[in-house]
């Protein structure tokens, strides 16, 4: 009987969870996927706050504006040369606790110029914290190698998709 109280006491718990993620899915990991597709770094900015700090093994520690301007950049070359890249996130830990959240997964890039096509993995810790009710990415560190190993398709095959991870 106690066994049941508790999995009933914590039944709102998990149901908010899963409500605060599909939240996150809808304002930032949707909107990061169309960033990326259009070359869009306004949104791909506004997705973030504005002390982001964004830790990789290709810039360093890049923070606030520092970040911004350099994907400002970034995302302008690409369009100017005809270049798309389309990104998709499988999830491997979500959690959240009010208006921190905590996301642990596998990114797979797949990056265009028209002529040739080339596919990037990688594995990817982010904060998020609410901004006036809205999701934004505080702190995202990514590495295309996890001790040592590349990370590629098979990784990404073991995460769950945006979907699957609200279970």
């Amino acid at each position: 009987m106690k066994c049941v109280l508790h999995i009933l006491l914590l039944l709102p718990l998990i149901g908010s969870a899963q409500t605060e993620q599909s939240k996150i899915n809808a304002q930032v990991w949707k909107p990061f996927m169309e960033a990326y597709r259009t070359n869009d770094a306004e949104l791909f900015n506004s997705l973030h706050t504005d002390d982001i700090l964004r830790v990789s093994s290709m810039t360093g520690i890049l923070v606030g504006e520092e970040y911004k301007n350099t994907i400002r950049g970034m995302l302008r070359s690409m369009k100017e040369g005809g270049q798309q890249m389309l990104i998709d996130f499988r999830f491997e830990q979500r959690a959240v606790k009010g208006d921190v959240a905590y996301e642990v997964g596998y990114y797979k890039i797949i990056w265009s110029n028209g002529d040739d096509t080339s596919e990037f993995f990688g594995r990817f810790h982010v904060v998020l914290r609410k901004v006036d009710g809205i999701w934004k990415i505080a702190q995202d560190w990514d590495s295309s190698n996890v001790m040592g190993q590349e990370v590629g398709q098979a990784e990404f095959d073991l995460g769950k998709t945006m979907d699957e991870s609200l279970d």
